[in-house]
């Protein structure tokens, strides 16, 4: 569709590179959707990402030439980057290490000792 959508050479018609244009970008706001969602449910469950950069990656990989030259230089090295780090947000440490100091989990910790939930705690 990429093709057809930045084609100005008079082969299709601009209501034809129209509807290529709006079939791509509604696809892909399906896929915007659909990859947000589970990385909440990602995040939510594991404090991780990295199954979303994962897919990002993915997604970007399959993309014709063309649209990859519209991301910056670095757009796929630096997802990988992340992929490997496979950090941990509530823990804020890469992978499965404990609780650094300040971090939420640590923090969470800390309070559910004086019988403060998440929410008094981010209130505060």
């Amino acid at each position: 569709m990429a093709t057809i959508t930045h084609d100005d050479s008079g082969t299709f018609t601009i209501n034809e590179r129209r509807a290529a244009f709006t079939q791509a970008y509604d696809e892909e706001q399906a896929w915007r959707s659909q990859v947000v969602a589970q990385a909440m449910a990602e995040y939510n469950s594991t404090g991780k990402m990295t199954n979303f950069f994962k897919s990002v990656l993915g997604h970007f990989n399959a993309l014709p030439q063309l649209e990859q030259a519209q991301y910056p230089a670095n757009y796929a090295s630096d997802l990988e980057d992340k992929i490997k780090l496979d950090f941990n947000y509530f823990n804020h440490a890469a992978g499965n290490g404990g609780p650094t100091p300040g971090s939420l989990a640590d923090m969470q910790k800390n309070q559910d000792k004086k019988g403060l939930d998440l929410f008094d705690l981010l209130i505060r």
